[in-house]
């Protein structure tokens, strides 16, 4: 077995399992070193357990405040979006009341013209029934 491949089964279930089996034999043998070995197999596997573990942890946070970044980036977003619907709307609103308004001032201007034709009409139907009374 090869230094590499010893580093390899040390982490794991695998790393685990080999030393329990270095542990037992080592005891079964009255080897310490053997004994000593499968301890520190185990507690090396337990070790890049718990640092995968911890690992994952950190994995599961860093993609948990992504996803409330994107989130707040989304919500923003909408809210920009809103405010611009909101101001295309104002800005309808006020040009619709502009066209109103000039259409208010239109049948005015109308209206005044009519009744300055019907007041010259008047007028002259008065000179018609009355020369002598022309108006200056």
């Amino acid at each position: 077995m090869t230094h590499h491949d010893s580093q390899q089964i040390r982490g794991g279930l695998l790393g685990k399992v080999a030393g329990t089996v270095k542990e037992i034999v080592g005891a079964a043998f009255g080897d310490r070193e053997l004994q000593r070995e499968g301890r520190l197999q185990e507690a090396a596997a337990d070790a890049d357990r718990e640092a995968r573990q911890r690992e994952a942890e950190a994995e599961r946070v860093e993609s948990l405040a992504r996803a409330r970044a994107q989130r707040a980036a989304i919500q923003e977003r909408k809210e920009d979006m809103e405010a611009q619907i909101r101001e295309a709307d104002r800005l309808r609103e006020a040009e619709q009341d502009e066209r109103e308004a000039a259409r208010a001032a239109r049948r005015r201007e109308a209206e005044a013209a009519r009744l300055e034709q019907d007041a010259r009409a008047a007028d002259r139907a008065a000179d018609t029934v009355d020369p002598k009374e022309t108006s200056p």
